[in-house]
């Protein structure tokens, strides 16, 4: 697979820990801790304000294309992340 397949993955799809821990850790190294303890915080407030409502609707569009995992794709490592959307993401690079 190369670069356009990757793929925006939620957090409860990855059956990955190691790759999840390597990518938070080297997140904590690039960035000094209070920019990314900011970062959370306002990101715990923005899920609190869209609650639940957008979640039925993604999961429909999920189901429409296959993500990485259901093409059968080893996840080679995590190039990115976020939670803009309420969920915790993470960008797959296959």
């Amino acid at each position: 697979p190369g670069s356009e397949d990757n793929t925006w993955e939620p957090e409860e799809n990855l059956d990955c820990p190691d790759l999840i821990a390597e990518f938070l850790q080297s997140q904590k190294t690039a960035h000094e801790s209070e920019k990314s303890e900011g970062s959370k915080r306002k990101a715990e407030s923005d899920t609190e304000d869209k609650g639940e409502e957008s979640k039925p609707k993604k999961k429909k569009e999920e189901s429409e294309k296959p993500r990485g995992f259901a093409r059968g794709f080893e996840p080679e490592r995590i190039i990115g992340a976020t939670d803009s959307s309420g969920e915790l993401m993470f960008l797959m690079k296959w």
